[in-house]
């Protein structure tokens, strides 16, 4: 458990907050590899979104595969501090490139306004595979699970320019 998930380890067996070698992701332990296996089983990007053009949080979406093998493939990370509009754009965009066979996975934020975005989205990428689920939960929670993968090596990453982000 300590290798899989050190954040919650210390946290809860050391009563420390954080583990001794810091951080939540082990990312030395993530291989860069130069393709993708022939056999991928499904495709998905999964998106984040900022709102505040040039500052701020930025908007990202990460595409992932996951092989026949078990291990999930980094494939690409698209990012940027965007505004509304161009947060469009880029989701947009970003579905074309990928093409119909990556399936778009979006926040659902609480609220009406929250489920008022995601039916916008949605009907922008109309013809896509797209899922908004609502999000619960802080971001560090909901990321234990892939830093568990990651730090245990089941994580790899295709090599890129967007690696250097």
């Amino acid at each position: 458990m300590e290798q899989a998930a050190p954040y919650v380890f210390a946290g809860q067996y050391r009563q420390m907050p954080s583990p001794p070698a810091g951080g939540f992701f082990k990312p030395d332990n993530i291989q860069i590899v130069d393709a993708l296996p022939a056999d991928v089983v499904k495709q998905v990007r999964a998106w984040d979104f900022g709102a505040t053009e040039n500052e701020g949080d930025f908007t990202v979406g990460v595409r992932e595969a996951l092989g026949a093998d078990g291990f999930t493939y980094i494939v690409d990370v698209t990012r940027g501090q965007l505004g509304p509009d161009n947060v469009n754009k880029r989701l947009e965009q970003t579905a074309k490139i990928d093409g119909k066979k990556v399936s778009v996975r979006l926040p659902q934020d609480p609220g009406q306004a929250g489920k008022s975005q995601a039916s916008s989205f949605v009907k922008l990428l109309a013809g896509y595979s797209v899922i908004a689920k609502p999000i619960s939960g802080d971001k560090l929670t909901r990321a234990q699970p892939f830093a568990a993968q990651v730090n245990v090596g089941n994580v790899r990453m295709l090599k890129g320019e967007w690696n250097k982000d």
